[in-house]
């Protein structure tokens, strides 16, 4: 994923160095043990990974931010390693086990129940930076159709993807009328792709997928900012 997302690990701390692809829960162990001693705790051995004895206690504890809130950061933001843990999250609390594997199996579920067309679909990560990911227009806007439309959690949906010249990734794009403030979607870019999907003033829903080896960033995103202009003034 290299910078595009941090090494992952079911622990992590924001601004600590990672080296390494499991970096991740050793740098936030040395982080807890520096900062412990920092305030005079005194800490015996070193700070190491691995599992906790059943009889352990708990320190403290923390309660993150509420999941809608989480879900709109990563929306708006584009937020790769927030995905990815989610997806991991996902695993742990809906399925089996806290991994990617367990987490994909788990939204493939959903989306079935959801009647989201799941021909030629594969989830291999949560933030898309895998080149076996495979997706389509059509399983997008289902998806945007289906998140839309739940009673329970619709409204955090939507008003998590980005705002045309107002939010996020979308900031700087779409920044005139007709398309400002009305349409509210998700971008997704990497070397080999370009997607843009979302909302048109609640009354139009589009995905976007542009392919190639690779794809040109300017020009993909200027023909999706055209259709969906053309969409914005009907």
């Amino acid at each position: 994923m290299g910078f595009e997302s941090r090494p992952l690990s079911a622990l992590s701390i924001e601004g600590t160095r990672i080296r390494g692809p499991n970096g991740s829960a050793i740098a936030a162990a040395r982080a807890l043990e520096a900062a412990l001693e920092r305030r005079g705790v005194a800490v015996a051995g070193r700070a190491r990974t691995g599992r906790a004895p059943v009889d352990v206690l708990p320190l403290a504890l923390d309660l993150s931010e509420r999941l809608a809130d989480v879900v709109r950061h990563m929306n708006r933001e584009s937020d790769n390693f927030v995905a990815e843990l989610l997806l991991k999250e996902l695993g742990a609390q809906a399925g089996l086990a806290g991994t990617t594997a367990e987490g994909a199996r788990v939204v493939r579920s959903e989306l079935a129940a959801a009647e989201v067309p799941l021909s030629g679909i594969r989830i291999e990560d949560g933030s898309g930076l895998s080149r076996l990911d495979r997706l389509t227009v059509q399983a997008l806007v289902a998806i945007l159709r289906a998140g839309a439309d739940d009673p329970r959690t619709g409204g955090a949906f939507v008003t998590s993807l980005a705002v045309a010249g107002i939010s996020g990734t979308m900031k700087k794009r779409l920044v005139e009328r007709p398309t400002r403030s009305r349409v509210i979607a998700k971008t997704g870019t990497t070397s080999q792709a370009s997607a843009l999907a979302g909302f048109v003033r609640r009354r139009y829903v589009f995905a976007i997928v542009q392919n190639g080896s690779p794809v040109p960033y300017w020009p993909a995103r200027a023909a999706q900012d055209r259709f969906v202009t053309i969409l914005a003034r009907r």
